[in-house]
This record gives C-alpha cells, sequence and structure tokens, in this order.
C-alpha cells in the first residue's frame, strides 16, 4: 500500500481426502502469480485435519515489506471533501464464483478479477503522492462494507452516487437473479482510493492509463455529515443509508450459508509494503495452472496418490513439494 513487498508466507489446511490434483493446481497457480508480481514464497506450513472438518482446503498468506518514507495511508486519513474513487466495476469476483456454484449461464463468461495491484497502486502514489489518503481492496462485504469500516475509523460521513458506481449488465443480472446488492458482493483486483480533491483528477487518470484500472470512476465523496454512516444518492434523487454488512448477510457475500469467509480486508496491492494476512477458501476449479507451471513445481515423492491422507508421511509430501515453490524473478511477468 506504501512500500514493497519483499517476501510471503502461506500455510494449507487441507481436508483427507482432497484429491491430490486439485492440490497440485492450487500450487502451481500460486507460485505463477508469485513469479508474476516477483515476490518469492519463502515458506509455509502445512495441516491435515479429518474428512468433513475443512471444507477442502484453506489458505492463508501473509506478507513482509519495507514501508516508504514520506507516505502515510490510513483508514483515519478520510477527511470531509475527500474524493471516493474506485478502480473498476464492481461485485465481479463474488458473482463470478456464486454463478458456478448456482450453475448460472451468462451471454459472457464471469470470470473473476483477481490481480495483484502493485503496479495500479504505484501508478496512483506516483501522480497524487500524499494526497493519496486511503487505499484498500474491499474483500468482505464489498464497497459498502469497506467504506462503513473507513467512515467509522475517520469519523467522517461518506456519500456515494448510485448512477456513477460501475456495474456490468451481467452482474447487475446475476445480482437481481440472485437477490443481492453488488454494493455487497466481495471484490478481488479492485481497490478503493480516498485522495484529496485537488489530486481527485490526477488520480483517476492514473487509474485509468493502468489495464486493471480502465474502469475507473469517481463514485462519491466524504462529508462532515452523518459521522460514521455511509449513504447513497439513487438515481431519481433520493439517499439510502448503505448499512455495514454483518452477522448471517456477510456469508452471502462470498460464501454460501455454513462456510467460512473472509475474516479481514487486508490493504490493497500485493506490493503494498505493510504486513498483511488474509485466509481465504480457495476454490481448486478456480485454480489455474500450465503444463510449465507443474512441472517447475518438481516431482512429488508419491506420484500415485490421488487423495490427501492424513499422517506423518503425508505431511513430509506435501512439505516437500511445498519448498519447490518459492520463486524470484528480477523481471516480473
Amino acid at each position: 500500500m506504501r512500500g514493497e513487498a519483499l517476501a510471503l508466507s502461506a500455510g494449507l489446511i487441507l481436508e483427507e481426502g482432497l484429491p491430490m490434483e486439485d492440490l497440485r493446481r492450487i500450487v502451481a497457480s500460486m507460485r505463477e502469480a508469485a513469479k508474476a508480481v516477483g515476490v518469492p514464497i519463502v515458506t509455509g506450513d502445512t495441516k491435515v485435519v479429518d474428512r468433513g472438518k475443512g471444507d477442502g482446503v484453506f489458505v492463508n498468506v501473509t506478507g513482509i515489506g519495507l514501508v516508504r518514507d514520506g507516505i502515510e495511508i490510513s483508514p483515519r486519513h478520510a477527511r470531509p471533501g475527500d474524493v471516493v474513487l474506485v478502480s473498476g466495476g464492481i461485485a465481479v469476483h463474488g458473482i463470478a464464483v456464486m454463478s458456478v456454484r448456482e450453475g448460472l449461464k451468462f451471454d459472457t463468461e464471469l470470470i473473476s478479477d483477481s490481480a495483484p495491484l502493485d503496479t495500479l497502486v504505484e501508478e496512483v502514489l506516483a501522480a497524487a503522492g500524499e494526497k493519496v489518503h486511503v487505499l484498500r481492496d474491499p474483500t468482505r462485504g464489498g464497497v459498502a462494507s469497506t467504506l462503513n469500516e473507513i467512515a467509522a475509523q475517520a469519523k467522517v460521513g461518506i456519500r456515494l452516487e448510485e448512477e456513477c458506481i460501475p456495474v456490468s449488465e451481467d452482474v447487475r443480472g446475476a445480482c437481481e437473479i440472485l437477490g443481492l446488492d453488488p454494493l455487497y458482493v466481495a471484490n478481488e483486483g479492485k481497490c478503493l482510493v480516498i485522495v484529496a480533491p485537488e489530486m481527485a483528477d490526477a488520480a483517476l487518470a492514473a487509474l485509468r492509463s493502468h489495464p486493471l484500472g480502465k474502469d475507473a470512476a469517481r463514485i462519491g465523496e466524504v462529508v462532515a455529515d452523518h459521522s460514521g454512516k455511509v449513504v447513497m444518492r439513487s438515481r431519481i434523487g433520493g439517499l439510502r443509508v448503505v448499512d455495514l454488512l454483518t452477522g448471517e448477510q456477510l456469508r452471502g457475500s462470498a460464501e454460501p450459508p455454513g462456510r467460512p469467509v473472509d475474516q479481514g480486508t487486508p490493504p490493497a496491492g500485493s506490493g503494498s509494503g505493510a504486513e498483511s494476512s488474509s485466509a481465504r477458501r480457495m476454490n481448486p476449479a478456480a485454480a489455474s495452472s500450465t503444463g510449465s507451471g507443474l512441472s517447475a513445481c518438481g516431482e512429488w515423492p508419491h506420484p500415485g496418490r490421488t487423495s490427501v491422507e492424513a499422517g506423518p508421511r503425508t505431511w513430509r509430501t506435501i512439505a516437500s513439494t511445498w519448498r519447490t515453490v518459492p520463486y524470484r524473478s528480477s523481471s516480473p511477468g
């Protein structure tokens, strides 16, 4: 968010019976993502839990880096007059995941927009510098919950303009079918930027100049009224309160009932320079890999095994494979 990422650690919680092929694909996908941004996965840990107790696989990732001098970014720094920007269309990730689970079909395929935001954030900081007051990625609970958290911490109000919030027609249609408000659907690969008004145009131009921010938009402003609350002006001019998503409703933003969801909203950008941790369920069906990615992960000591089994031997098997994942590249991508 305001520095350079140096390294990542990852912990895997695996349910007994998880297909080894799914695990290979997940680890290969993680390796390719780390390679793309030039940040190595330097350490990891694994744990196998009883069948039926782990919901497949959980991956917990923590990053560490160096903080850049001269830039102070915090939710508490939002102040009246600041402008709220979003880097692109919202709710894409959550709807992509839920459409697969619900078997929904659309004219165009909805694909998760998960992506590293480090270079996007660099562009914004280069354009607006210390005038960037807040950077957040609206994961758990979507844009609405993230902005409510910022409003509460900064003791300010936030007013959104509904007609300015970018939502694709496919996402909007899926939300109507599923009975969801796009403002509360989880995002990946998107960030919220709260910036001083005199640098709002520069920050927005920087976002739009980047491939991941071409659909960036100005969606609202920070106000002195209704401290700690978020309101939205509708297309017909009325105002409504946009509440913080809590309790059972939260599961609808990214997970079906009975499944855990993210327990925090980490800072935006894999190159954040701040220590961050995010634990989320990985969907093996959504993990991608190539033949070269799999071969780069090395040979498995037990190639004939088809699923994860509890016990020391499996533990050593996974750990041995995991040690082949760290990668550093001087020329990302």
